[in-house]
């Protein structure tokens, strides 16, 4: 193209046309990263509480799985947690002897430490069981092999339990023993675990499938018999077990230097009813004879009042009562019959207890003479104190007599 001026004349070239300059590229801006995912934060974790060391049960009975349990009256089960290592509880029974638990709320056992006795070592515990009373039954929860030291007064290495239910009821028992005797001890049982704070709801009440007792029955004998005073130490001498009340032999007696307050817990393996009682008097001494009685049952996880009155047995030895007519009662598998008040004062004595009415398991079976309950015990609370060692025979923790250089625990050191 040639360009032209004002007065026709052109230019001497072409004139070239300098384009636009293209604007710069926009700078691209960058796209913001996304934002990481956020960190998921743990829970915060809390740490595993403590152990604590449990209370001391709310009560304590020995036991011995072999139908023998018998301890010194300085020597009881309950010596077992008084926190005193100075003292101890010496079982006679030895090997399968032990001790039944008792708790407020239900508790979890989660470890357990034994002190050693004073002495003799070779009736050290070598073994133990933990049972736990649950579906109307005791049941095998937990067991093991013990290695205590030889030391006297000495704490075992904590012996740590698989989880076990949180119950009411435990029984630790020790199937064998270092030595080959027939006596076992321990200072110190501490047991450590958790405890409900609030009482387990009691399990919904099933109507008992056994009707009323029209036609009661002499019930066969417990499975088992325990002993039992409820304010004082229970006590029997050997021959004057409890087991005797249910021998159906008049000539042997139950003898319980508790007095009053003392009676017999008892177990029965299916729900039963109890309609009437007999009382057989014993021997000697009618002072001992019971003046009343309570019959109490174990249901909604508690000891519960029954029925209870007064009694008249007869003034003559070896006799029967009259039959003590009770109210209906539910079907349970665990009673006591307890003698608040005696004739007299001092201890308690009973021949015979017949029960009648009917079980889910037997129902016209009276027991054999020669048949002896399957585990007896002996079962006492804490208000603690010394033997008097007096001479009156009533006051002998020992039995009826004292014979002349006899030692009533030869084993006992």
């Amino acid at each position: 193209m040639t360009s032209r001026t004002r007065s026709g004349g052109s230019l001497l070239g072409p004139i070239r046309l300098t384009p636009a300059p293209t604007p710069p590229a926009p700078v691209p801006v960058p796209t913001p990263a996304p934002a990481p995912a956020p960190v998921p934060v743990p829970p915060p974790v809390t740490p595993p509480s403590t152990l604590a060391a449990l209370p001391r049960p709310t009560l304590i009975t020995d036991v011995d799985l072999d139908g023998f349990s018998s301890s010194p009256t300085w020597e009881q089960v309950g010596n077992a947690f008084d926190n005193t290592v100075t003292t101890k509880y010496l079982n006679s029974g030895g090997p399968n002897a032990g001790m039944e638990l008792s708790y407020g709320v239900p508790t979890q056992i989660s470890s357990f430490v034994i002190t050693t006795a004073n002495d003799v070592p070779e009736r050290d515990p070598a073994s133990y069981q933990i049972y736990g009373f649950q579906s109307g039954s005791w049941q095998l929860l937990t067991s093991g092999g013990l290695q205590l030291p030889a030391a006297r007064f000495t704490d075992s290495a904590p012996v740590a339990l698989p989880t076990l239910p949180s119950l009411t009821q435990y029984r630790v028992i020790f199937p064998t023993l270092k030595g080959t005797g027939t006596t076992m001890q321990i200072a110190e049982l501490n047991l450590f675990g958790s405890q409900s704070t609030t009482p387990a709801p009691p399990p919904p009440v099933t109507p008992p499938s056994l009707p009323p007792v029209t036609d009661p029955i002499l019930l066969q004998q417990p499975l088992q018999v325990t002993a039992l005073d409820l304010d004082s130490p229970s006590w029997s001498p050997i021959w004057e077990q409890v087991g005797n009340a249910f021998d159906n032999n008049p000539e042997t007696k139950y003898l319980n230097s508790g007095g009053p307050n003392s009676g017999v817990e008892f177990t029965y393996p299916t729900p039963t009813r109890i309609s009437s009682f007999v009382i057989t008097t014993a021997n000697d001494m009618p002072d001992r004879d019971p003046a009343s009685y309570e019959v109490y049952g174990f249901q909604g996880g508690s000891w519960q009042l029954l029925a209870s009155g007064g009694l008249q047995l007869p003034a003559s030895r070896f006799t029967d009562s009259a039959g003590i007519t009770l109210p209906i009662l539910p079907a349970l598998t665990q009673f006591r019959v307890v003698f608040p008040t005696l004739k007299g004062s001092g201890m308690m004595q009973i021949g015979d207890l017949k029960l009648y009415g009917q079980s889910a398991a037997f129902d016209s079976l009276a027991p054999a003479a020669s048949h002896q309950p399957i585990a007896e015990v002996d079962s006492f609370d804490f208000s603690f104190q010394q033997p008097g060692w007096l001479s009156s025979n009533d006051d002998w923790p020992h039995g009826d007599f004292i014979m002349p250089g006899y030692d009533p625990n030869p084993l006992i050191s």
